[in-house]
């Protein structure tokens, strides 16, 4: 009787074993579930705020982040509040203007996009390497770029040189054996009048090993522009593209900076 009390309670031991083991992995994997689980909760005007939430489920999925949908089942709370102002607002186009001269006479004023900036520290400008609007797309030839005048103006000679140079072409440094003279290079600046939205996102981030933390983001983009692309700034349409663009990298930025303070406790 004895010995057949210790076999049971042997067998029954190693019948526990396994199933105790097995028990105590899906317990660490819901609490390693949780811990990678983030609540969000939005409060904002209703498109902005989809965006927003759409940004950080694609930001979510490459950290290897959940989003719950019960704020108990998660280890992380982000509570974010828009406060979103609209109006009008100009952005100021920055163009490199170009006396050509083609060698069979013909004549005309090229215009190369340099920036676009709202006067108060934000710029952006994009271009496709290999091409310049201060060259006609049929031009042909060697190029002669008279040198600045001024100190102010050896800038806008540098850079028209090297979009020159990108664009394929050869610089040669005699005019009279050009076959194309792009001379008086200077800055002609334009104002574009828009409709521009501000918004003020604070974040306020909570979880366990992060405690708890406030981020505020101030960002503007424009939604729309109220005055027509003149021929001088036709160069500039892709930079004015990408910034009615903007908003959409706005929010994934804002993603990615609050779900980094939580994904770098793993």
């Amino acid at each position: 009787m004895r010995t057949a009390r210790r076999t049971w309670i042997a067998i029954l031991l190693s019948a526990c074993g396994p199933l105790a083991e097995g028990q105590s992995h899906v317990v660490g994997s819901e609490k390693f579930d949780k811990l990678r689980s983030v609540y969000l909760k939005i409060k904002g005007p209703e498109e902005i705020s989809k965006q927003l939430r759409d940004s950080f489920t694609q930001v979510a999925a490459k950290q290897e982040l959940l989003l719950a949908d019960d704020p108990h089942k998660a280890g992380s709370v982000i509570d974010i509040t828009l406060k979103q102002k609209s109006g009008e607002s100009t952005l100021y186009i920055e163009l490199i203007a170009a006396n050509l001269a083609l060698r069979d006479g013909t004549s005309s004023t090229m215009y190369s996009c340099k920036l676009l900036e709202d006067g108060k520290g934000f710029s952006s400008v994009t271009k496709k390497k290999g091409k310049t609007g201060l060259l006609p797309e049929s031009a042909k030839g060697t190029v002669f770029v008279e040198e600045a005048t001024d100190h102010k103006s050896a800038d806008l000679v540098a850079t028209a040189k090297k979009e020159v140079r990108e664009a394929g072409f050869q610089l040669i440094a005699a005019e009279k054996d050009a076959d194309i003279v792009l001379k008086n290079i200077r800055l002609i600046k334009k104002p574009l009048r828009g409709t521009a939205v501000a918004t003020e996102v604070d974040s306020r981030v909570n979880g366990s090993g992060v405690g708890s933390i406030s981020v505020v983001t101030n960002l503007t983009w424009y939604m729309s522009f109220t005055e027509p692309i003149g021929p001088e700034t036709e160069d500039c349409r892709p930079s004015i593209a990408a910034i009615l663009e903007h908003a959409s990298a706005s929010y994934r930025q804002i993603a990615e900076t609050d779900l980094a303070l939580i994904g770098q406790r793993f």
